[in-house]
């Protein structure tokens, strides 16, 4: 469900992430698009932070590694982001239980509360602009 939700966003132009959780994923998206510049300044100075410190090979796992993806040691940028209301998660099994959609993105929020769980992000717009695309479909296998 989250991703057809973030296609479907992805459709009418509107900037979809994907939120990467322990054992589920939430859709999500930037309110504007200038939060979305917001997001990619980010990568910029957090890949930068890491060439300059010549940090260890534990520091730079921990980093964001491709400007699409934003792994644990984002949490808190993003929290802050969801808290602003630049970022809006949404949890779309609750869509499926004929809840209101103030309710889905209410419960997407309650979903990120806990780093814990957290595992990444995904932004589709940035992975699309990185030449990341869907898999392919094979004319012989229709």
């Amino acid at each position: 469900m989250a991703l057809l939700f973030a296609a479907c966003l992805e459709l009418i132009d509107i900037y979809p992430v994907i939120f990467l959780l322990e054992g589920h994923a939430l859709p999500g998206w930037w309110r504007h698009d200038a939060h979305h510049d917001e997001y990619k300044d980010m990568h910029d100075r957090a890949y930068a932070d890491v060439v300059h410190a010549n940090a260890t090979e534990n520091a730079v796992a921990n980093a964001q590694q491709v400007a699409w993806h934003t792994g644990k040691a984002s949490y808190d940028e993003v929290r802050r982001w969801i808290r602003q209301r630049k970022l809006v998660p949404i949890e779309t099994v609750r869509l499926t239980e004929h809840c209101g959609f103030a309710e889905a993105i209410e419960a997407g929020v309650a979903a990120l509360a806990d780093g814990r769980d957290f595992d990444s992000m995904l932004d589709i717009v940035t992975a699309r602009r990185e030449q990341v695309t869907p898999l392919p479909m094979l004319k012989d296998a229709l």
